[in-house]
C-alpha cells in the first residue's frame, strides 16, 4: 500500500477535513504550490511542492461539491530543494541486435551501418527505482492505452526544438512513439518535467557514447562475447567495480538462432542533471547479476537485418 499525505492546499480558502470523500483521478498542476502536511498547522516538513505542468494522483477531496484542497500520492510529489540522490537504471539498447528481435518495428525496418544506432548505444530509457516504480500520478484511462499498438494515442511528449531532434537521433523508437510510454511509465516518477527528464537522460546516452566502452562495442561488431568481458569494458571505461552494476540482455533472433546482445541496463545512484558524472553515479550504486546465466555468450550484431 502506498503512503499518502494529508490534504494538499491548493486554495487560500479553509477545509474540514471532516467532509473528506474518496476520489479517484489525477490532478495537472498549474502552477507550484506547496504541499502541506496539514492545513491548519501548515506544517510542510520536506518542504514538498507540487511542480507546475506534473500530473498526480487523487485519493480524497475535502468536499465533492466544491473541493478546494486534495489528498495526494506522497511518492508523486517532489521537494522543492535540490533533488535527492536516488536510484535508476539507464536502459541503453544495442539497436542492431534489438532489431534482430523486432523485425516488425518502425525503427528497424531502416536502419542501415551509416545511421548513429549501428555503432552507437541508444536510449531505451531512465528507470527511476525501486522495480515497480511506474506510472506516478497516471490514471487508469492512459495505462489502459499504454500498449505498443496504441502508443500514439498517448499525450504527447513536448520538448525543446534542440532535446527533441537530439532524441530523435539517440532514442531510434521515437519513429513508435516509445517516448510516449517512456514518460508515462518512468517519467511520471522522475520528479521533474519532461524537458528535464529527457535531457538529463540524453546527457548520461552522450557520456556513455563518448566513453571507451562505445569503442568496444563498434571494435567487436559481428564477435561473440561474455558478459565477463563486457563488464570488464565497463571497468575500463568507468573505473574499478562499475562493471559489477551492469547487467547484460539478449534474445534469440527472430529469422535464426543467434543469441544478440539487446541491452545494457546500468545501475545508476546520486542526484541526476546534465553536469552529472556517469561513472560515479554507477560506482555508486548497488552491484547487481550480470545475468550470465541466461546470456551466457553474446553477438554483439552489426546494423542490417
Amino acid at each position: 500500500m502506498r503512503q499518502t499525505i494529508p490534504f494538499l492546499m491548493l486554495a487560500v480558502l479553509a477545509a474540514s477535513p471532516a467532509q473528506a470523500a474518496p476520489f479517484d483521478g489525477t490532478f495537472v498542476a498549474q502552477r507550484d504550490c506547496p504541499a502541506l502536511q496539514s492545513i491548519r498547522s501548515g506544517s510542510n516538513p520536506g518542504n514538498q511542492q507540487v511542480t507546475a505542468g506534473q500530473s498526480y494522483a487523487v485519493v480524497e477531496v475535502n468536499n465533492p461539491a466544491q473541493p478546494t484542497h486534495y489528498r495526494m500520492i506522497k511518492a508523486d510529489v517532489p521537494k522543492a530543494a535540490e533533488a535527492p540522490a536516488a536510484s535508476y537504471v539507464l536502459a541503453a539498447s544495442w539497436q542492431p541486435g534489438f532489431c534482430e528481435t523486432q523485425l516488425d518495428k518502425v525503427e528497424c525496418l531502416d536502419q542501415g551501418r551509416d545511421r548513429f544506432d549501428a555503432t552507437h548505444f541508444a536510449l531505451h530509457g531512465l528507470w527511476p527505482q525501486p522495480r515497480g516504480l511506474e506510472y506516478c500520478g497516471v490514471g487508469s484511462d492512459l495505462q489502459d492505452r499504454d500498449r505498443p499498438a496504441t502508443w500514439r494515442e498517448l499525450p504527447e511528449v513536448r520538448l525543446e526544438a534542440s532535446t527533441r531532434a537530439e532524441l530523435s537521433k539517440v532514442m531510434p523508437g521515437t519513429a513508435s512513439f516509445l517516448e510516449r510510454h517512456e514518460w508515462l511509465v518512468h517519467g511520471t516518477c522522475y520528479k521533474e518535467d519532461m524537458q528535464s527528464y529527457f535531457s538529463e537522460s540524453l546527457a548520461l546516452m552522450a557520456m556513455l557514447n563518448a566513453s571507451s566502452l562505445r569503442t568496444f562495442m563498434a571494435d567487436n561488431l559481428g564477435k561473440s562475447v561474455t558478459p565477463a568481458r563486457i563488464r570488464a569494458a565497463v571497468d575500463e571505461a568507468f573505473g574499478e567495480g562499475a562493471g559489477e552494476r551492469v547487467s547484460i540482455e539478449c534474445k534469440t533472433e527472430q529469422d535464426g538462432n543467434r543469441v544478440v546482445l539487446t541491452e545494457l541496463q546500468i545501475r545508476l545512484y546520486g542526484a541526476i542533471d546534465e553536469t552529472s558524472d556517469l561513472g560515479e553515479l554507477i560506482r555508486t550504486a548497488r552491484p547487481q547479476d550480470s545475468n550470465a546465466g541466461q546470456c551466457p555468450r553474446v553477438i554483439i550484431d552489426k546494423a542490417g537485418l
